[in-house]
């Protein structure tokens, strides 16, 4: 879909399909020729028109969209060589196809016919000395030298030797290009140490979650032989959660949350409250101190406790 345009003026919307006319706007495709499986629709959008959308399950290329009284040229291109296909204002496409080298060798028509063909004769090589170009935007990430199961942060392009009177004529060769940023590749290499797992903790406190260690055994990485703890899950059974509450007290290993009892009741007539005294007990008859609370309505006394 695209919006913003000018109601103004009328558009033309073409494109190259090979599974039949698109659905634009509701405006019936004028088809035109059909050229290698691929047939052209065009459709004319009268103004006022301010958004045009394409849809339909259709396999489109060369979609285009540019005012009824202008003419478009669009090109494509091959980042390593240049421009690969050329389609004219009237939809005629020209493909053009390099050599190893990255020179033009051949321009074809629209039916993929030779056109022109270009051969290229040496003259200047007459040292042996290698003379390098691009083989074909082939690159990668430069392997570590010292650990080539590892990389480094340096992208290498494929280069081929184009000197016939070289040793080397035709051989390929990684050559050292730009330098990868921080954060567009990690390049460290992490593995587990024996040292032991631990619990982590937070204000001298567990979190309940359990950490590794590990060590970048990657030689060529800026954290070569640093160490790193992550969270591996968490086992609130080994890293227990704090138990620092005054009705909190661990049990047999486990944080255990006191029962609230009330063990005495008595009404004051000065506040015309009842002054209540109670205590935490706990599973294995163990109980706090007692604290002291004041009440609307008398407090429910507590049973004693049966020890276990």
């Amino acid at each position: 879909m695209k919006a913003g345009l000018n109601t103004a003026k009328s558009y033309i919307v073409s494109y190259w399909s090979s599974s039949g006319a698109a659905s634009v706007n509701g405006v019936t495709a004028s088809a035109g020729p059909v050229k290698n499986g691929w047939q052209y629709f065009e459709h004319l959008l009268p103004s006022p028109v301010s958004t045009v959308t394409v849809s339909g399950n259709v396999i489109i290329d060369e979609l285009r969209l540019y005012p009824a009284q202008a003419q478009m040229t669009t090109y494509t291109f091959d980042p390593f060589f240049g421009v690969t296909a050329i389609c004219s204002p009237n939809n005629i496409v020209e493909y053009y196809e390099y050599d190893n080298s990255g020179r033009l060798s051949v321009i074809r028509d629209d039916n993929r016919n030779v056109k022109k063909t270009a051969g290229y004769f040496y003259t200047g090589f007459f040292a042996d000395t290698a003379v390098w170009r691009s083989s074909g935007g082939n690159n990668r990430v430069k392997p570590c030298p010292a650990a080539p199961s590892y990389f480094t942060n340096i992208r290498q392009y494929e280069q081929i030797d184009i000197n016939p009177n070289s040793p080397t004529y035709r051989s390929l060769r990684w050559a050292d290009g730009e330098t990868i940023l921080p954060g567009q590749l990690d390049i460290s290499a992490w593995q587990n140490t024996a040292t032991a797992i631990r619990c982590k903790t937070s204000g001298g406190n567990n979190t309940g979650e359990q950490e590794q260690e590990q060590i970048d055994v990657n030689p060529c990485s800026p954290a070569y032989n640093q160490t790193r703890w992550i969270v591996i899950g968490t086992n609130l059974s080994a890293c227990p959660l704090p138990c620092t509450g005054v009705n909190q007290k661990i049990v047999n290993g486990v944080c255990e949350t006191g029962v609230k009892k009330y063990t005495a009741s008595v009404f004051n007539s000065s506040t015309g409250k009842y002054s209540c005294k109670y205590h935490y007990e706990f599973s294995d008859c163990s109980k706090t101190i007692d604290y002291f609370e004041d009440s609307t309505t008398a407090c429910t006394l507590g049973t004693p406790c049966t020890p276990p």
